[in-house]
């Protein structure tokens, strides 16, 4: 509700689409979540989490094809700097769980600033039982 609020106040608040998607997301309101998540990207162009989560979206409503688009624009390195959590939402929403996993390692090689999140990020909820999930909160920091 807070970012729906905020993004009715300031459209252009990405952060703010993204936010609500994630927790259209978390609901399983996937359609609801790819609108906000389009809307973040539409108002931040280059930021590849919003493409990323496009792409986890059209994944969870059944777009394949859309989601693999998203992969491949992701590859194409048409943006500045593709995070590696962001190979690694789509890799798992398109269960590709090995190539979800390397990229979760790498984020956390590298220190990345969302690996800290990993245990409570809703998109890798389904790795959480996998013994290769890198949880550890030492480990992500």
């Amino acid at each position: 509700q807070q970012a729906a609020a905020a993004t009715a106040r300031d459209p252009k608040f990405a952060l703010g689409h993204y936010v609500a998607g994630m927790a259209r997301y978390v609901n399983g309101d996937y359609h609801q979540a790819l609108t906000s998540f389009e809307s973040a990207a539409a108002a931040e162009p280059t930021w590849v989490m919003a493409q990323a989560a496009i792409g986890a979206a059209q994944a969870a409503v059944g777009n394949r094809p859309a989601a693999l688009a998203a992969w491949a624009r992701l590859r194409a390195g048409t943006m500045k700097h593709v995070n590696p959590i962001a190979y690694a939402v789509l890799a798992t929403a398109l269960g590709e769980i090995d190539t979800a996993l390397q990229w979760l390692q790498r984020a956390v090689n590298d220190h990345d600033l969302w690996a800290a999140f990993l245990h409570i990020d809703p998109f890798f909820a389904v790795l959480a039982t996998d013994p290769r999930f890198p949880v550890s909160r030492t480990q992500a920091s």
